[in-house]
C-alpha cells in the first residue's frame, strides 16, 4: 500500500510506471442495471476505470449579461489551484468522517490504483484517473442512537430487511414483508458488484 507523503507532491505515471494503490470509499446506490458505486457527492463510478474531469466553474464574463457562471477548463487534472480530481487516503480518520457524515447511506470501501497526474497532500491522493482493484466492502449504516441506547432493553439492532427506494437503499429492523432479507441483498450485491468492476468483495460488514 502506498504510503502518503507530508508535502504536496507530484507522481506523474507512465506506460512503464504502476501507480499508487491507496484507499477510497463510494456511496452505493441503485441504478438502470444495477447496484453503482456513486463519488460522496453523487459522481458516478459506471466502470472500473475513471477518468477525472473539472466539474466546478468560476465567474466568467458574458457579452450580454455580464458575469455568469463558467466551466473551469485546464491543461491538466487535478489542478493545483483547484480541487479537481479523484480523492482517495489511506488515513483511517478520513474514512472514519465520510461514514459519520452519511449515517443513512450504505457505503463501500475498498482500492484504486491512481494514475496521471497525481497530487498528495498530506494523506489525501487527487488524481488523474483510478481503476478500481478491490477488494471491496460493503457497509450498511449504522444504528441510530435510540437503538444503541435501546440495545440494554433488548432493542434490535440488526437489519432484516432492504428495500429500494428511486435513488437509495433502505434499510429496516424489523422482519416484515417489505424488501429483500438482508442475508440475500448481501449476495446480491456481492454478485452485482464483483461483475460491475471486475474485483472480489471479500467481506459484507
Amino acid at each position: 500500500m502506498a504510503q502518503a507523503r507530508n508535502s504536496e507532491a507530484l507522481y506523474e505515471s507512465d506506460h512503464g510506471t504502476r501507480g499508487p494503490v491507496v484507499r477510497r470509499s463510494w456511496k452505493l446506490v441503485p441504478g438502470p442495471q444495477g447496484p453503482l458505486l456513486t463519488g460522496i457527492f453523487g459522481f458516478p463510478w459506471r466502470h472500473p476505470v475513471l477518468q477525472a474531469r473539472c466539474t466546478d466553474t468560476e465567474i466568467g464574463s458574458g457579452p450580454v449579461f455580464g458575469n455568469m457562471r463558467v466551466d473551469r477548463h485546464h491543461r491538466r487534472v487535478p489542478s493545483l489551484d483547484c480541487t479537481c480530481g479523484i480523492y482517495a487516503s489511506d488515513e483511517p480518520q478520513v474514512g472514519w468522517l465520510l461514514r459519520h457524515s452519511l449515517m443513512d447511506s450504505a457505503m463501500v470501501t475498498g482500492f484504486v490504483r491512481l494514475s496521471g497526474r497525481v497530487l498528495v497532500t498530506g494523506p489525501v491522493y487527487r488524481a488523474e484517473e483510478a481503476h478500481v482493484v478491490g477488494p471491496l466492502t460493503l457497509t450498511p449504516p449504522p444504528p441510530r442512537w435510540p437503538r444503541r441506547v435501546g440495545a440494554r432493553l433488548g432493542v434490535n439492532r440488526q437489519i432484516r430487511r432492504v428495500t429500494e427506494d428511486a435513488d437509495r437503499y433502505l434499510f429496516w429492523y424489523t422482519a416484515g414483508r417489505r424488501g429483500v432479507p438482508i442475508g440475500e441483498w448481501y449476495q446480491q450485491m456481492s454478485e452485482a458488484l464483483a461483475r460491475r468492476y471486475a474485483v472480489e468483495v471479500v467481506r459484507l460488514a
